[in-house]
């Protein structure tokens, strides 16, 4: 059951590896890619009618989203259903009755690699558990080196040729003694250092060397002094928080036109396009964004970035597809090409959201608790947003200038600035000026 429920949830992560909840677009991204996990349930679900069906199955709440429990749950279900021996054996009457009438030992079940995207899997054996599941081709490298060592744990014969003292047990002794036989069998460096045989390793001293998964710089004392520049038009301002700066790293190398930029946004708009179609939806760039932030930090800040700085993606995505303009009169038309956003405006996407989040950033430092900001906020707290790089923001000395700027925010005379009215005021002033960043805008 601990192999099992490993690949349930190994799947269950490819749909969305930084919260416990699967929501209806991260499904309708990823469907494909749980697929070929050696389970019933998904095997079917070749298009978007049969995963839409799937998603109302497993929202059993009909909460729009889909919990761990009612993702295991549902694939359970689906094999019994099916009558498959894996079916059988989460049957827990049928899988006791079949422990005791059953004297055979496991049988590995061959399988077929059709078609596996070199991204997702490497090759390797596929792994049976209990002659009953047996890992598809999308499992990740990390579900099949956790089964590496608990599946012989689910085997009748491990019982029989480890317990030495004939108990019907594994002793903890044995259990650890079966472990480091098969490290140094295997010459892995755990096997190496629990044989005794690893010299100590001594890191060589790279103080030049970025650490992308976690900040050099906690406290953001350096990021006035290291300022990040976007494609050449942007230079993060030193009011700019600790979480921009972070945020920024991840996305603005993508940004850049350069030979590492381009290999990396070749690499990366893979997990944007997950139909591999050439075009990337909204919630495709939201799964990409996801995985990339995922990749530079631990769960949780990631986690955080995302939803710190979510209002921004809709934004960097629709100025990113309005560059596509085949009809030359400067209106979206509702073509394909229009609606996603493709490879070659991918580059600067990833421009564009780290510019916007710039924007969403200034505006949460003087209200972030709504999305809107009234007079008295903007009137003391504007000197915070002086730093930001912006002409805009820049230009705010005094009181007075505040009011003026206050008023020529509020397009729509709510007395309220909006994350819309920001930003188009941000940019109209950055292409009033003839700055770089007006002419990127």
């Amino acid at each position: 059951y601990l192999c099992i429920y490993a690949a349930m949830l190994d799947s269950f992560i490819r749909m969305n590896a930084t919260s416990d909840r699967i929501d209806f677009p991260e499904f309708m991204a990823s469907y494909n890619h749980v697929r070929d996990y050696g389970f019933v349930a998904f095997s079917a679900m070749d298009h978007v009618k049969e995963a839409t069906e799937i998603y109302g199955e497993l929202d059993v709440d009909s909460s729009g989203e889909i919990s761990y429990g009612e993702w295991c749950n549902y694939i359970i279900a689906s094999e019994m259903k099916a009558g498959t021996k894996l079916g059988k054996l989460m049957d827990k009457q049928r899988a006791i009755h079949t422990e005791e009438k059953s004297t055979s030992t496991q049988t590995y079940v061959k399988s077929v690699r059709k078609g596996i995207p070199k991204k997702i899997v490497k090759t390797f054996k596929p792994i049976t558990v209990c002659g009953a599941y047996s890992t598809g081709n999308s499992v990740s490298q990390e579900l099949m080196d956790f089964l590496r060592v608990f599946q012989p744990l689910a085997e009748k014969s491990l019982v029989g040729k480890k317990d030495r003292q004939n108990k019907g047990m594994v002793l903890f002794e044995e259990f650890c003694t079966y472990i480091k036989e098969k490290e140094v069998e295997s010459k892995t460096d755990l096997g190496k250092l629990l044989s005794g045989n690893m010299s100590p390793i001594v890191p060589k001293a790279s103080p030049n060397k970025v650490n992308t998964r976690r900040s050099a710089d906690p406290d953001g004392s350096k990021n006035a002094a290291k300022p990040m520049i976007i494609c050449g038009a942007y230079q993060v301002g030193h009011s700019a928080s600790q979480e921009l700066m972070d945020f920024v790293r991840v996305f603005q190398p993508l940004a850049e036109k350069s030979l590492v930029g381009k290999k990396d946004r070749q690499r990366k708009f893979a997990y944007a396009d997950q139909n591999h179609n050439g075009y990337a939806s909204l919630a495709e760039i939201e799964v990409y964004i996801k995985y990339s932030l995922t990749s530079a930090f631990p769960k949780i800040k990631a986690k955080d970035l995302f939803l710190r700085f979510r209002k921004c993606f809709i934004k960097a995505f629709q100025r990113a597809k309005s560059l596509h303009d085949a009809e030359g009169d400067g209106q979206l038309n509702g073509t394909t090409c229009e609606e996603y956003v493709t490879f070659s405006e991918f580059r600067l996407f990833n421009a564009y959201l780290c510019i916007y989040a710039a924007m969403l950033d200034a505006f949460s430092q003087i209200n972030a608790t709504s999305d809107r900001i009234d007079f008295g906020e903007f009137k003391s707290s504007y000197s915070y947003v002086q730093n930001y790089g912006f002409v805009a923001l820049s230009s705010i000395t005094n009181d007075n200038q505040a009011i003026d700027c206050f008023n020529e925010l509020d397009i729509d005379g709510s007395s309220q600035i909006s994350y819309s009215e920001w930003c188009n005021y941000i940019i109209e002033a950055e292409v009033k000026a003839g700055t770089e960043l007006g002419k990127l805008m």
